[in-house]
């Protein structure tokens, strides 16, 4: 699939001495990049859903001081 893009012209100048150290055509440099950058996008993404899912059952401040203190109250009379 053929594709017009437009770029800063130092970034494609920087692309072209990359593909020529590669030995790779300009072509293949960008698709090779796109797929890096989706593939990192993903695992980003994925990465934020799991951070999402956790903070779902860490409780807040509050319900931790409240836990605190209702375990005081059941070991207040128990000796350790």
């Amino acid at each position: 699939m053929n594709a017009t893009i437009s770029i800063p012209q130092s970034l494609f100048h920087q692309a072209d001495k990359i593909a020529i150290d590669m030995g790779m055509s300009q072509s293949k440099l960008f698709a090779a990049a796109i797929r890096t950058y989706i593939k990192e996008y993903k695992n980003k993404k994925s990465e934020i859903k799991i951070k999402k899912m956790c903070f779902e059952f860490i409780p807040d401040e509050q319900m931790l001081r409240a836990g605190r203190k209702n375990v005081r109250k059941l070991l207040k009379d128990d000796a350790w």
